[in-house]
């Protein structure tokens, strides 16, 4: 297991050698449930959190993202409130469309992943699911080293056994250049 750690982690410095910038992103996010998924859940706010790694020479960078969200319920049982907590660790990769003078960039990437969800008040463990996520993005450079405001919208999916956990998430937050 240590030889493992000491690999991965000579492995790690040795791929980000190879990135030519690397960014921390924060995000906050109101997520709308869609599909069944909005016959028990209204809507969902979260935080998120990750490091996007630039390949060199390159308009593309590799990303991976924590991120947690509370879905509020519909409905109220006998003081019980069902609300869903979910956490997501995803890995992806993102397409920036730039030009030369432009401080505002589109891009376009998608995220693949692991969804753990909890029912509060009902269950007392987490779920632990794939997740999916397509997303399109804008990114506003306000600092000359690269950082940036960055808006976009994700449509998140995940199922288990039959349910469906489906969102679109309008998220907002910076993008700080390391």
């Amino acid at each position: 297991m240590k030889k493992l750690s000491v690999f991965l982690l000579v492995l790690f410095f040795y791929s980000a050698s190879a990135f030519s910038q690397i960014n921390l992103t924060t995000n906050f996010s109101y997520n709308k449930t869609t599909g069944e998924f909005t016959n028990n859940y209204k809507t969902g706010v979260g935080v998120s959190g990750g490091i996007e790694f630039y390949l060199q020479n390159s308009d593309i960078a590799l990303s991976t993202e924590l991120g947690y969200i509370k879905f509020t319920t519909l409905y109220n049982l006998f003081g019980f409130s069902p609300d869903m907590d979910i956490i997501t660790f995803t890995g992806g990769i993102k397409y920036f469309v730039r030009s030369n003078d432009s401080k505002i960039y589109p891009y376009f990437g998608a995220k693949l992943g692991l969804m753990s969800s909890k029912v509060q008040d009902f269950d007392s463990s987490y779920k632990l699911s794939f997740i999916w996520a397509p997303e399109a993005g804008l990114r506003f450079q306000i600092a000359q080293s690269g950082t940036a405001i960055d808006a976009n919208i994700q449509y998140n999916n995940s199922s288990k056994k039959g349910a469906i956990i489906s969102f679109v998430g309008f998220n907002v937050g910076l993008a700080f250049a390391l």
